[in-house]
């Protein structure tokens, strides 16, 4: 993120990519919220000794996870880009 902010203090900053790392984070906060819910919803129902839709609610989960992992991995692959470009 330094490299973001020092490419808009720059004179002539490289929006295109500044906007992308922004889109990027983004992303990963939603998919952070997301991944949170699931979780709420799995321990409310387990305090409420819900079992009824523990499946369905694993599988979203599961689900979650994997879309969080994704996001998180696409995250860092272009954040040591912007550490690469700023070094």
């Amino acid at each position: 993120m330094d490299a973001v902010l020092d490419a808009l203090r720059s004179e002539e900053p490289e929006l295109p990519c500044v906007d992308e790392e922004i889109r990027r984070l983004i992303a990963l906060a939603r998919e952070v919220h997301r991944a949170a819910e699931v979780m709420r919803r799995m321990a409310d129902n387990a305090r409420a000794g819900d079992v009824t839709r523990k499946a369905e609610t694993m599988a979203l989960a599961a689900e979650r996870e994997r879309i969080l992992y994704q996001e998180l991995r696409a995250f860092g692959l272009a954040a040591r880009g912007v550490i690469g470009n700023a070094a």
